[in-house]
């Protein structure tokens, strides 16, 4: 079940459930209570082996809601990481993922209508070994939105094997 229940003691003395909260993930392990801004506990820790969440008991607390989501469309693609940044100018922020299943870049553009549109693809690189060894590294490796050039225009640095690849705005 992918929901922690908040429960508290009723005038008998028994614990019953008051309120479920909804998680995106379930395989927490652990929680852990946290202070936040306060010597007592306010708030939860929820740990695992490969996520972890925080949730406010207490005060004011943000909801976060899905806008959209993205697939890549290659064939056995994997997207291993992304960046935000705009790239076009329009005042929103673009995401580039980076896909190792074929070493490319996904930019990916944030609509008025608030989804995600599929912009360009393309290889970072076309040979799956560099200089006669496999990579046991996912490639590319990182990446970067920035300006690089004080153009006043946002630029794609990206991590591949033992080099740092630029790409300038023209």
């Amino acid at each position: 079940r992918k929901a922690l229940t908040l429960s508290e003691r009723d005038a008998a003395g028994v614990w019953k459930g008051v309120r479920n909260i909804p998680l995106p993930y379930s395989e927490f392990g652990e929680l852990q209570p946290l202070g936040i801004g306060s010597p007592r506990p306010n708030s939860i820790a929820l740990l695992g082996a490969s996520g972890a969440g925080w949730l406010a008991l207490a005060g004011e607390a943000w909801e976060l809601g899905e806008l959209d989501g993205y697939e890549t469309q290659v064939k056995e693609g994997r997207l291993t990481d992304v960046v935000a940044g705009d790239l076009n100018r329009d005042g929103r922020k673009d995401l580039v993922f980076l896909e190792t299943g074929r070493n490319s870049l996904e930019l990916v553009m944030f609509n008025k209508a608030r989804k995600l549109t599929p912009a360009v693809r393309w290889p970072v690189f076309e040979e799956r070994t560099f200089r006669n060894r496999r990579g046991d590294v996912a490639e590319p490796r990182e990446a970067l939105v920035i300006d690089l050039n004080n153009d006043g225009r946002k630029d794609l640095a990206i991590v591949v094997h033992d080099r740092v690849l630029v790409y300038l705005q023209q």
